[in-house]
């Protein structure tokens, strides 16, 4: 990370708005566009199509640091080696990453709900976030790079000129998520979403290893009662005045 191409970090919990103000500042400032949590998806996925049992630390291990590899804006390689799980991560300005592991699009699975359980799980283990360290920070090219999570600002990017932190009340995050189950399952619980937000806003903010907490440099930004338009624009006004762009 250099100045020619800063760094702006958006952390928060879950439904707090960091997915859409990323992707929106992305497109402003024509900058790369990172997805934290796509990464810990990705290993969940390899891992279960590796019959990994992710509960089991040691099989995770081994399975992290020998039979995965990472490649940003690599084309897939002719030859495939049965044994490890290649990833390859297409950047693009502005839009998500084409994701394929070895010959395969993984987009749509990786935004499925098992993927997301799965995730949660890995993203538990300092192993794994050890290992993704590295690939997310070289995705900091430039122009600049907008990072989205829940330890960009604290334990990735720890030197970011602009930080973010979005919050929200429980309440207010809870409907915006079953608003977007309610598209694929009509038959979703309110209170189910409700409880499971809450529970996963406590296991992000205990577990042992970069726990969701505020950066003490970040900006914070409560979207409980702001409009999207409302949070872009708070937003973009502070990094006019921070970084001058």
């Amino acid at each position: 990370m250099t100045s020619d191409n800063p760094v702006i970090t958006i952390d928060g919990p879950a439904a707090s708005g960091k997915g859409t103000l990323a992707k929106s500042l992305s497109l402003e400032l024509s900058f790369h566009l990172l997805d934290s949590g796509l990464l810990y998806r990705i290993v969940g996925l390899a891992a279960t199509w590796a019959d990994i049992d992710v509960a089991d630390k040691a099989a995770l291990t081994s399975f992290v640091n020998e039979r995965l590899v990472f490649r940003i804006n690599e084309e897939p390689a002719t030859e495939l080696d049965p044994d490890r799980y290649e990833v390859y991560l297409f950047k693009a300005v502005g839009i998500e990453d084409i994701v394929r592991i070895n010959d395969r699009n993984v987009n749509l699975e990786l935004r499925h709900g098992n993927a997301g359980v799965t995730a949660s799980v890995v993203a538990a283990e300092s192993v794994v976030r050890r290992a993704l360290i590295p690939i997310q920070r070289a995705m900091a090219q430039s122009p600049g790079l907008i990072a989205d999570g829940r330890d960009m600002g604290t334990v990735v990017f720890p030197d970011a000129p602009m930080k973010f932190y979005l919050d929200g009340s429980d309440k207010e995050r809870a409907q915006r998520r079953f608003a977007e189950q309610l598209v694929s399952n009509p038959s979703a619980s309110f209170n189910q979403t409700h409880d499971e937000l809450v529970l996963r806003d406590q296991r992000d903010r205990e577990r042992g290893i970069a726990p969701l907490v505020i950066a003490d440099d970040a900006f914070v930004i409560d979207t409980t009662d702001l409009s999207i338009d409302g949070v872009f624009g708070c937003a973009r006004d502070e990094i006019r005045r921070r970084l001058g762009i």
